[in-house]
């Protein structure tokens, strides 16, 4: 059901997005995030890309603090990589949004609602609502303060709150409507409302901004419900029986069933320096997909793979591949040159390999004899 549209590369569902760097402060990104349907957005940090996202936006004290700061690291596609691989790394790296990339640069995104088009084009048959639902999800209730909402929002990295009154369903309040509310990228900013107004505002109840809530029933089925929220331009449905909340769904577990459909993840390889020849070589096509599963399924908290190639030598007739793998704590950097590039990637992997059988089993330490 979901094998065909999981082969597909990404490069057939390349939208335009807005891309912020890094270094832009954050009233810059909450006129973006006030326009953009989705709660998140690509950002390009000074080493890698990132995604910047509603909830982690509401910790910000000050409106001209950069958003880098605040931006989730995330791997980046490239327009080769497969549907399935990229559904994955969204639910696992809880993303709306992945940058795809070419020769370093952002040059589209990757939106779970767009996939989601593709899966209902197709059909999902067989498939509940309740089969991919978060049962029990985190709630608020309608006269609880825009403060509380906060801070379940940040303590739980969570974009979304169903509002309760007397155990039924209410409406549901969202991450970016209180972050729009308290720090406003119009007026309020430029008259200094950031602090006082904002601490005003989150005494208030939050029923005063809920909004009537996507739901469905129990008894729905999958491309049902994701017909209502993709029609609805919503980021995700509650589950209810009759006015009793039963659980929710976000766009990220409707890519679920897709993500599922893709056993091993192999992190696309931003490569720089081949010909296009060379990159549509199988030999070499073959070699950057072997290091990038071995990595993967070595180093689980790597989230990036660079590869720079560069001729050397006097003739020029030589390739330097300089190989980076980004994780949270550190860069791995691994080098070597060759006549054939093949086997400089061979080697490559062969470093990579001893390099991580070191890491796993460090020579033990050893202690001098006592005298007897």
């Amino acid at each position: 059901m979901f094998d065909e549209l999981a082969a597909q590369s990404v490069g057939e569902f390349v939208a335009d997005f807005p891309v912020l760097s890094g270094s832009q402060p954050v009233y810059e990104a909450l006129g973006v995030l006030q326009r953009a349907e989705l709660m998140s957005f690509p950002v390009k940090l000074e080493k890698g890309y990132g995604v910047l996202q509603a909830h982690s936006m509401l910790k910000v004290k000050s409106p001209d603090t950069k958003i880098g700061l605040f931006a989730k690291r995330v791997p980046a596609l490239t327009q080769d990589t497969s549907v399935g691989v990229a559904a994955k790394l969204m639910v696992e790296h809880r993303v709306q949004v992945l940058p795809i990339v070419e020769e370093g640069e952002i040059i589209g995104v990757l939106r779970a609602d767009r996939v989601l088009s593709g899966v209902l084009k197709r059909g999902a048959k067989g498939l509940s609502i309740t089969d991919i639902m978060t049962s029990n999800p985190i709630t608020i209730e309608a006269n609880d303060t825009l403060g509380k909402a906060v801070k379940l929002f940040t303590e739980n990295k969570i974009d979304h709150l169903p509002v309760l009154s007397k155990g039924r369903v209410a409406g549901m309040v969202k991450s970016k409507d209180v972050l729009l509310l308290l720090l406003s990228p119009g007026e309020k900013l430029t008259q200094g409302g950031w602090g006082l107004e904002a601490l005003s505002q989150k005494r208030m109840p939050v029923g005063g901004i809920t909004v009537g809530a996507v739901a469905s029933g129990v008894n729905e089925d999958y491309s049902e419900a994701l017909k209502r929220v993709l029609e609805s331009r919503s980021t995700y449905t509650l589950v209810v029986l009759g006015e009793e909340l039963q659980g929710i769904v976000t766009l990220r577990d409707f890519l679920k069933p897709l993500a599922e459909h893709q056993s091993t993840v192999e992190l696309p390889i931003q490569i720089s320096g081949l010909s296009d020849d060379m990159l549509a070589d199988g030999a070499i096509k073959q070699k950057l997909r072997r290091l990038a599963i071995y990595a993967t399924k070595t180093i689980p908290s790597v989230f990036e793979i660079r590869a720079r190639v560069k001729k050397v030598g006097p003739s020029g007739k030589a390739f330097e591949v300089n190989l980076q793998l980004y994780t949270p704590k550190k860069t791995v950097n691994l080098s070597d040159t060759g006549y054939d590039i093949l086997k400089v990637f061979d080697k490559i992997e062969r470093r990579l390999k001893q390099s991580i059988k070191q890491e796993l089993n460090p020579p033990k330490k050893r202690f001098p004899k006592r005298m007897q």
